[in-house]
């Protein structure tokens, strides 16, 4: 990760831009992923063929996928496809091949109503693969190709309530956790209609009326005042293609009592102890610190001494003591890298600049 590429990564779908490639020569794109919380994916190849590649079909003017409730409550997924003019014959189901990179894709029916834009329904009872870019041919009668594709999400984030805490006698802290960034909408309630059942809870009248939130991924922490304690704190989430719950999430808020002043805010970060898990085969450290560390280090620098490749780890965040995400186990990624018998010096080192730097002994 040292001597590669960085770029921004969104939620879902992204695409960039590899130049500098000599036409005709074959390459293997290597590639790794981190997360908001330093954690990292394995290393992925992806092979580049050296032959030069032209594209003859036709573009679709606009795809997008669409989710239809039937009257018992179930679903029907498809597709509906624009194209940029109308069609002289009505197209066929026989036409169309919409493909995902996850698994088959079984069509139903297709219904038009001006040949222009065709709504393209998947077999009943089928759910498609979601977060996926599905691709979509429309083999035309003269022998040409219509081609278009369609990034598949029609879920909105998933969160849920952490805890909430008193910050002072008028003011509460929400964290909410969510697996996607978006929209939150929320309300305080007396009464929570099926508190404690399985039954969905209605969220239109949060989405008309409720406060409103930008939340990413992860842990987000929400002020709210003029809150009572026995009330409800109801949210419902929402993502940037539009999509949300069916249902809210609810908690209730607790009882008063007085904010914990919590550590020291002006002592120096430190690692306090160190264990070595593995020192081969996907060789691993517990790390200890006495602040928590999420977000605060730059996992890319992290490095043991004695080692002369340069490593990347993937981080598993754990709390001890009265702190949250204060340890860090970090394996090394490439499982061939082993920690050899001797004396050695762990090195970490944060977003400020700080370094902080722990010998240990195999």
């Amino acid at each position: 990760m040292g001597n590669g590429v960085k770029v921004e990564m969104k939620q879902h779908e992204n695409s960039f831009i590899v130049s500098g490639l000599s036409e005709g020569m074959p390459y293997t794109m290597y590639y790794v992923a981190v997360n908001t919380e330093g954690k990292s994916t394995l290393v992925k190849s992806l092979p580049i063929e050296g032959e030069i590649y032209e594209d003859n079909t036709t573009a679709i003017q606009r795809a997008e996928a669409f989710a239809e409730e039937l009257e018992n409550g179930e679903f029907l997924y498809g597709f509906e496809i624009e194209l940029e003019s109308a069609t002289s014959e009505t197209l066929v189901l026989e036409q169309f091949d919409i493909s995902c990179p996850s698994g088959s894709t079984t069509l139903g029916e297709v219904r038009t109503s001006d040949n222009r834009i065709y709504r393209v329904y998947m077999q009943y009872g089928s759910i498609p693969y979601k977060n996926n870019t599905y691709t979509i041919l429309i083999n035309m009668k003269d022998g040409t190709q219509l081609k278009g594709s369609c990034y598949l999400d029609l879920q909105a984030p998933r969160v849920d309530i952490r805890s909430i805490t008193w910050k002072d006698a008028e003011t509460i802290e929400v964290v909410v956790n969510s697996d996607e960034a978006g929209t939150l909408y929320y309300a305080i309630q007396d009464v929570v209609e099926g508190e404690g059942t399985t039954a969905p809870k209605d969220p239109a009248q949060i989405y008309a009326q409720g406060m409103k939130a930008s939340i990413g991924y992860g842990l987000n922490y929400i002020t709210v005042t003029g809150a009572t304690a026995g009330q409800w704190f109801c949210c419902a989430s929402e993502d940037a293609r539009g999509n949300r719950e069916s249902f809210y999430s609810y908690k209730q808020i607790p009882e008063y009592t007085a904010p914990d002043p919590g550590p020291d805010d002006s002592a120096q970060p430190e690692i306090t102890g160190l264990t070595v898990l593995k020192a081969s085969d996907g060789a691993a450290l517990k790390v200890v610190f006495n602040q928590t560390m999420y977000e605060r280090y730059d996992n890319s620098l992290t490095q043991i001494s004695g080692i002369d490749k340069k490593l990347a780890f993937n981080t598993v965040y754990g709390s001890e003591g009265d702190l949250v995400d204060n340890v860090l186990t970090l394996t090394i990624m490439d499982p061939t890298i082993s920690i050899p018998a001797g004396s050695h010096t762990l090195t970490i080192i944060l977003y400020d600049g700080t370094t902080l730097t722990f010998d240990f002994t195999v």
